[in-house]
């Protein structure tokens, strides 16, 4: 009798190669909120803190950092300058407000002063409100609702 695993295994790695292939690679966005929500609640200064972030968290703004994290963990590169919240107006492509995704990176303005930043990484959207899981909020990684009124720009 003749086996037809050598012939079958063809047939699913030419299909797994057209699978990955194929796949649209604004999906690894949503790795990039799942990878935030996992870290929910991790308090600045912490040991596990300043490893996955790869900074002092307690001396240093982290919400770049965070990002940073979040989009190396969904396989895409981060902003060049990914520590200043201002360098991810420019990364990726430009999305408007009305199209946010789970997984976009998100540039809004900080509560402290006109010219602040903060970047955090979109989880889901209802009406005029984005929830956002970022760092450096209330000295943790914190998932919250903004409105999108503080959006400076949405990024993917």
């Amino acid at each position: 009798m003749k086996s037809i695993f050598p012939a079958a295994l063809a047939v699913i790695g030419a299909c797994a190669l057209f699978t990955f292939s194929t796949i649209d690679q604004s999906h690894a966005g949503a790795g990039a909120a799942r990878a935030l929500e996992r870290l929910e609640g991790l308090k600045e200064g912490t040991r596990r803190a300043n490893r996955l972030m790869g900074v002092n968290t307690r001396r240093v703004p982290w919400c770049g950092h965070a990002v940073k994290y979040a989009v190396q963990k969904a396989g895409k590169k981060p902003a060049k300058h990914y520590a200043a919240a201002r360098s991810w107006e420019s990364w990726g492509r430009r999305v408007s407000k009305s199209s946010i995704r789970r997984g976009d990176v998100i540039v809004f303005r900080s509560g402290y002063s006109r010219s602040g930043r903060h970047v955090a990484v979109a989880t889901a959207v209802k009406g005029n409100k984005v929830k956002v899981c970022g760092g450096n909020t209330r000295d943790r990684v914190h998932c919250g609702w903004r409105p999108k009124s503080r959006i400076i720009t949405v990024r993917r």
